[in-house]
């Protein structure tokens, strides 16, 4: 009866610790511990993530800024071009400003200067000879008669003076000879040879060598004077001219003013 009671009581204690130790199995420090290493290495591993998002993170942004700093770089040299090439077309602007004062003070006195031109060359036009007459007739014509209401150009106001004037300097600078119907003293004509020396004197004879003269410029046009004297020497001039007669010194009037 003893050892049955022993015996029930031993195993009671060993159930007592069985169960006790299957409790103390449930929370033990052990099991504590894997839980919290569990949760560490998950703590590590999202950390290492989000270090190698934040790394990539930042590339990313590092690399948007060089990029945005680049295209600032750029942005500012084209604004300093900019700036460069707005001081040099203000600066063309001024250049250009002035240079067109000076053309419009320049065209003032030019507008001056080609009126009085008019005016001498129309002046002369009418002490011409007729064969430098003729040429330069049309230029003549388009030389306005009112200087302040003609829509010509200055250029081409120009361009007509300067044609009748050397058309007149070319002419002064010769010898030329004209056939012309010249007015008697008797009121008869007859054609003549007319010597124009220049723009200063002129002879004329007709072909009998009954016929000769002089002629001069004067305010209303030339002046021509009977000379039937000079004939036989305006004649031989003439054959000289025309290579008819061997050159010689012939004598002939000169009137100079």
């Amino acid at each position: 009866m003893v050892k049955f009671v022993v015996k029930v009581g031993l195993w009671l204690a060993v159930a007592g610790v069985l169960a006790g130790g299957s409790a103390l199995a449930e929370s033990s420090p052990l099991e504590n511990t894997r839980d919290l290493v569990t949760k560490w290495v998950e703590a590590q591993q999202l950390i290492s993530k989000e270090k190698e998002d934040w790394r990539l993170g930042k590339d990313v942004l590092e690399q948007r800024i060089s990029l945005v700093d680049g295209e600032i770089s750029s942005l500012e040299g084209r604004i300093q071009e900019s700036r460069e090439g707005l001081w040099e077309t203000r600066k063309q602007k001024r250049d250009l400003e002035l240079k067109t004062g000076q053309l419009k003070a320049a065209t003032s006195s030019l507008e001056v200067s080609i009126a009085s031109i008019e005016r001498k060359t129309k002046a002369l036009f009418k002490r011409l000879p007729s064969p430098v007459r003729d040429q330069v007739e049309r230029l003549e014509r388009q030389i306005p008669a009112n200087p302040a209401s003609t829509e010509l150009s200055l250029a081409v106001r120009y361009q007509n003076v300067l044609g009748i004037l050397n058309q007149v300097n070319k002419f002064n600078n010769d010898i030329y000879v004209a056939s012309e119907l010249r007015d008697l003293d008797n009121g008869s004509s007859a054609e003549v040879s007319v010597i124009y020396v220049g723009l200063g004197q002129a002879f004329f004879a007709n072909s009998t060598g009954t016929i000769a003269g002089t002629g001069r410029p004067g305010d209303d046009g030339w002046v021509w004077t009977e000379n039937n004297d000079l004939a036989p020497d305006v004649l031989l001039t003439l054959q000289i001219l025309k290579d008819e007669a061997q050159p010689a010194f012939v004598p002939l009037p000169v009137t100079i003013q």
